[in-house]
């Protein structure tokens, strides 16, 4: 890097003849830039940004500034003028590459205009050129660098407390939910206790009518214990760092199975692949309860049949599962998947319509994807991608 400051008396002459060529040439090099510039989405939006009288005294301070270096030995000025363009490119997001490209049509218009000159006079434009601009982007880069380097410490340091933030909100959301639930769930208990204590106080005395009351009272309390045991899995999916385990993937969907899918009446059938993995195997079990336990829950009869196909993609798992059950019309394929949402009366269906919402938000919390095939008569097919570990000898 050349210094302003120390430059001999050969490198101030040869800046000299460089600043009467560039004079010349002015008009040419400046139409040269600015061709380049709109081509340059950055530097383009700088230009539409202002209008023609505003560019010009722009220039007109700049070629000022510039003079005053070449010819009156006064870099200061000109110095801390670039810096301040290095400062704004920063900001703005101006690449290198972008430079390069300006520079580009500024040394082609002055190499252009030397070849035309004599051979000692193009010498001396060539190496006051390059002087020139050693000294320029030398001002412009380092503040530009120093710029960029700011914004990232401060970036990061940005991001380190929005991470602290998050931490603290997930703790509470974490605490507010447990708490709820619990503190909800206690009055619940307490009025099911009562009406099971009216049932067998009124024994034989009460109508009929009321004894149906009654247990309709306690199905709604059922179902709201349900309703906050599933809002409670829901606040807490997708953000729990699981323990990653090696296991089997055919005997985790047969442990799900098991408390999901009834002893008799319904057919489980396993196929595809039988892969060994490494990821965080409670998340994935959670998920495939839910999908085999909906696949039951919403069947049409009260036998059928579930089919889990498994299939294994170098680092990612893609699981699918089948039911032969009264299938979804295509208007509500992304409407299951929302919160509360069930398509069929919560009286014919226990449930508090979360199970593929936990789902989605647990398998896209993973980095996977969930699909739905479906048509009415013809069951649905519910399948979702799982990213698991590579295996290790550890």
């Amino acid at each position: 890097m050349t210094d302003a400051t120390t430059l001999t008396r050969e490198q101030r002459e040869a800046l000299r003849i460089f600043g009467d060529a560039l004079e010349e040439l002015r008009a040419e090099a400046d139409a040269a830039i600015v061709e380049v510039a709109r081509r340059i989405p950055v530097f383009a939006a700088i230009l539409a940004s202002m209008d023609e009288r505003q560019r010009e005294l722009e220039l007109a301070r700049s070629r000022e500034l510039e003079r005053r270096a070449i010819h009156g030995d006064d870099w200061a000025p000109y110095l801390e003028h670039l810096r301040t363009q290095g400062v704004v490119y920063a900001e703005l997001g101006v690449e290198l590459r972008d430079w390069y490209a300006l520079l580009g049509a500024y040394r082609g218009v002055v190499i252009q205009g030397a070849v035309c000159a004599d051979r000692s006079t193009a010498a001396a434009v060539l190496d006051g050129m390059g002087l020139f601009l050693d000294i320029a982007m030398s001002a412009i880069g380092e503040s530009y660098l120093a710029t960029k380097e700011a914004m990232i410490a401060s970036h990061q340091r940005e991001l380190a407390r929005h991470i602290r933030e998050l931490e603290r909100s997930n703790r509470e959301l974490d605490d507010f939910a447990f708490v709820a639930s619990h503190d909800l769930k206690a009055p619940l208990r307490d009025i099911l206790t009562l009406t099971q204590w009216v049932i067998e106080d009124g024994a034989d005395a009460l109508p009929s009518e009321s004894r149906r009351h009654l247990a309709l009272i306690g199905e709604r309390i059922t179902r709201m214990e349900r309703l906050l045991d599933d809002l409670l899995q829901y606040s807490r999916a997708g953000r729990a760092a699981d323990r990653h385990e090696r296991f089997e993937v055919r005997r985790a969907v047969q442990d799900a199975a098991s408390v999901t899918i009834p002893v008799s009446g319904f057919e489980l059938s396993v196929s595809g692949d039988a892969p060994t993995v490494r990821t965080a195997r409670a998340p994935l079990e959670l998920v495939l309860r839910n999908l085999l336990g909906n696949a039951v829950k919403h069947h049409h009869r009260g036998a059928g049949r579930v089919d889990v196909r498994i299939a294994s993609r170098g680092s990612e798992l893609s699981i699918e599962v089948t039911d032969d059950g009264p299938g979804i019309d295509a208007e509500f394929h992304e409407r299951v998947f929302r919160m509360f949402q069930t398509l069929r009366p919560r009286d014919e269906v226990e449930g508090s319509g979360m199970g593929l919402a936990i789902v989605k938000k647990i398998v896209e919390g993973r980095g996977g994807q969930v699909s739905l095939r479906s048509s009415p008569g013809e069951g649905t097919s519910i399948g979702f991608t799982w990213p698991t570990m590579p295996e290790t000898d550890a």
